[in-house]
């Protein structure tokens, strides 16, 4: 239907945002991408694909100095990891841990 789309207005530029789980999936096109087509931009869901961003985030983002954010971002990981195997505890330990306290903007 996409592709339909984009090939019926030829005099349009079009950018494209493929959203996908993760990296591994599969990257090639199904359709030809038209002429028209000026970019094709991956957004993944997928955490995995997100950790160093995540572990590499401003300290003053969250009012932490530098030992503590990574501390809390292992903390985050792990208990993501525990969920996927069934244990909700860090997850609440996290949410009792966090919970009133505000972000700096």
């Amino acid at each position: 239907m996409i592709h339909d789309i984009v090939r019926a207005n030829p005099d349009r530029s079009i950018g494209i945002i493929h959203i996908a789980w993760d990296s591994n999936c599969s990257t090639e096109h199904v359709y030809e991408v038209p002429p028209n087509v000026r970019w094709v931009y991956p957004v993944f869901l997928s955490m995995n694909d997100h950790v160093d961003d995540f572990k590499l985030a401003s300290a003053s983002s969250l009012a932490l100095g530098p030992a503590g954010r990574r501390q809390l971002s292992d903390e985050v990981f792990a208990a993501l990891d525990a969920l996927t195997a069934g244990d909700t505890g860090p997850v609440w330990q996290l949410y009792r841990q966090w919970r009133g306290r505000s972000c700096p903007r």
